[in-house]
This record gives C-alpha cells, sequence and structure tokens, in this order.
C-alpha cells in the first residue's frame, strides 16, 4: 500500500482528528507530506485511522491527511483487536495492521520513534520488504526478460537470476532498482486489471 498527502485544510478535517492529534501547519509542509510512501501498518485509535510510514523514522499519518495511490495490502501483515475499558460501562476498540513484530508489540513504534536501534532496525526491515512487494509506479526502468528467470539490468547490461516473483527487482552489481519482469499482478479493482507495469 502506497499514500501520498492529500494537502488538506484544517477546515476540512474534523475537529476531534485536529485536537486529538495536535495537528499544525507541519502535516501540510513538513518532508512527511512530500512524496509517495509505504504504509508500514494501519491503526484504528480513537475513532480515525492513520498510516503508519517510515519517512527516516515512523511517522503516523492521519488517513484524512492523505489520498491511497496503491490500495494493495501486503503479504507480511497481520491484524489484531484491542479493547480497552474507558469506564466501568464503556469499552473502545482499537484495530491495528501490520507486521508481527508492529502488531504484537505496543512499545514498538515508540521505541523506534526514540531512535531505538533494535526497532529502527524492524521498521527498516519490513519497509525495504514493502518497497519490493509491489511495482513502484515512480521508478521507470523495467528489467528486461532473457530466459527462463533471467533479468537483465537496462542501466548496467548485467543480468541475474531472479528468484522473487515481487514487483521489483535490484541488480546485484549496480544496484539499481528496476521493474521485475516476472512479476504478474492478479488484483482486480472494480472490474478491471489494476496493473501498475501497464504505464511503464
Amino acid at each position: 500500500m502506497r499514500i501520498v498527502s492529500a494537502r488538506r485544510t484544517f477546515t476540512e478535517l474534523p475537529e476531534d482528528l485536529v485536537r486529538t492529534e495536535r495537528l499544525s501547519s507541519a502535516w501540510f509542509t513538513g518532508k512527511e507530506n512530500s512524496g509517495n510512501h509505504v504504509v508500514c501498518a494501519i491503526a484504528f485509535w480513537h475513532g480515525h485511522l492513520a498510516f503508519i510510514v517510515d519517512c527516516e523514522h515512523p511517522y503516523s499519518f492521519p488517513a484524512l491527511l492523505c489520498d491511497i495511490t496503491d490500495p494493495r495490502v501486503s503479504r507480511y501483515f497481520v491484524f489484531r483487536q484491542e479493547l480497552q475499558r474507558t469506564s466501568s460501562t464503556e469499552m473502545r476498540v482499537h484495530y491495528v495492521w501490520g507486521f508481527p513484530e508492529y502488531v504484537n508489540d505496543a512499545t514498538l513504534y515508540a521505541r523506534a520513534v526514540d531512535r531505538e536501534p533494535e526497532a529502527v532496525g524492524i521498521f527498516k526491515r519490513y519497509k525495504r520488504l514493502f518497497e519490493f512487494e509491489f511495482p513502484d509506479p515512480a521508478v521507470e526502468e523495467k528489467g528486461i526478460l532473457l530466459q527462463d528467470r533471467w533479468v537483465q539490468c537496462p542501466k548496467c547490461w548485467d543480468a541475474w537470476e531472479e528468484a522473487t516473483g515481487l514487483g521489483m527487482a535490484q541488480c546485484p552489481v549496480c544496484k539499481s532498482i528496476v521493474h521485475n519482469p516476472l512479476y504478474t499482478d492478479v488484483l482486480t479493482v472494480s472490474g478491471e486489471s489494476f496493473r501498475w507495469l501497464d504505464a511503464v
């Protein structure tokens, strides 16, 4: 899944979202609001949906402030439901989707934000998996399929045997990241094939 900032104004947002998320102009002008971000996790807290992205460090991005550019959810995601008692008669439900370490460890996000090496490493490792899992529309180059599973780099012309069926591949020599010609997207959206590769 990938998202981009929708550049919405405060007047378009629910008042409770602005209050609970302590939104400021930084949401609309900071680094987090530029580029196409890979979603590392999804959380539904306090009545609002948030996307967790890794922009040098983990960052919680309110869903109402972004548009989804790629709706495909990672194969690495798991789900957890959490009940939290707010009073003797009321319960609040939280939902979390993401990679297992994030879903099962409520402290991981805070530890990664605090730059704890182990937590940061976990986020970085999964972010790389997510970046390769599906085709990246920001990348123009596509690997050249030679025969069987052999792929040639369009930049340095080296060839390698591609062992994955992921959306992206990396040349082992020049390290260029290109579209994997062996990738097949079977997702269907509104009755039409959803293929990023058609635009490459």
